[in-house]
């Protein structure tokens, strides 16, 4: 029978984990859908960071529940439904199928972290967080990646070169910042235009017999900086991990238990 405090604990706790899953989700799509995927502005970055970070708090929250059925329905069951409340509106099919894969990996980590969690005799949050902290940076990679392949813009071709020259033109602007009759040459509107559409039409030229797998290649791109946020976010969260925990714990938030165990021992 779970006492109250642990049934409102926990239900504050998946409430918070819809919320920041939701949030997330809704920054990733947006950041997609802009099409701005190799020179995101800081902004968003930092609050992709932010919320990832703040899921794998959340998560570590809830090793209060660890081992208890509700862990394995409504951890998996939270995150899964932000992600849905945010796909719905982009493609409904792919927000079913989505949430269901997103269940299947959750629920995988978190019996693997669950299981490692009983190894050591004494709590060790680096090693147990890894498991299940991986799987939620796994699915919110691929929610990124997949996004790009069934987006309306999907079926569109991504105009490349004009992002490529666009982005060559600012950084020879912000170059010749000692040189102003130079930076104001490329500042001029019809010169600048001129540089741009040069330099489009070259790079748009080399691209085209490739063109075809430009989307995907892009989304395995798009999947790979999410996990490099991953690994960064992770790294943070390894380093200040036992002093949230230390919060926690003096908070009253989670509380410290000890059990007798026994060690099998194989001899002759």
């Amino acid at each position: 029978m779970r006492s109250t405090a642990h049934i409102i604990k926990y239900t504050i706790i998946s409430a918070f984990l819809v919320l920041l899953s939701t949030l997330l989700s809704l920054n990733l799509v947006n950041y997609v859908l802009a099409q701005d995927y190799f020179t995101p502005p800081a902004t968003v970055v930092a609050k992709i960071t932010a919320l990832l970070l703040g899921i794998a708090y959340a998560n570590a929250l809830t090793v209060g529940a660890w081992g208890k059925w509700e862990h394995y329905v409504f951890f998996p069951g939270s995150i899964a439904a932000g992600v849905y409340l945010v796909l719905v509106n982009v493609n409904q099919t792919h927000a079913v199928n989505f949430a269901a894969l997103t269940l299947c990996i959750l629920l995988y980590q978190t019996i693997k972290a669950t299981a490692l969690k009983g190894l050591f005799v004494k709590f060790q949050p680096r090693f147990v967080y890894k498991s299940s902290t991986k799987g939620i940076f796994l699915v919110f990679s691929l929610l990124a990646a997949s996004t790009i392949l069934i987006s309306p813009q999907a079926e569109a071709p991504i105009d490349l070169g004009q992002k490529i020259a666009e982005t060559t033109v600012k950084q020879a602007i912000n170059l010749t910042e000692a040189d102003i009759s130079l930076k104001t040459l490329l500042q001029d509107s019809i010169i600048g235009l001129n540089m741009q559409n040069q330099i489009r039409d070259q790079v748009n030229s080399l691209l085209q017999p490739y063109r075809s797998f430009l989307t995907p290649l892009i989304a395995v791109a798009v999947f790979s900086l999410v996990q490099a946020l991953g690994v960064l976010v992770y790294l943070v969260f390894s380093i200040t991990i036992s002093a949230f925990l230390w919060i926690m714990r003096k908070s009253g938030i989670l509380k410290v238990e000890y059990q007798t165990t026994q060690q099998e021992i194989l001899s002759f």
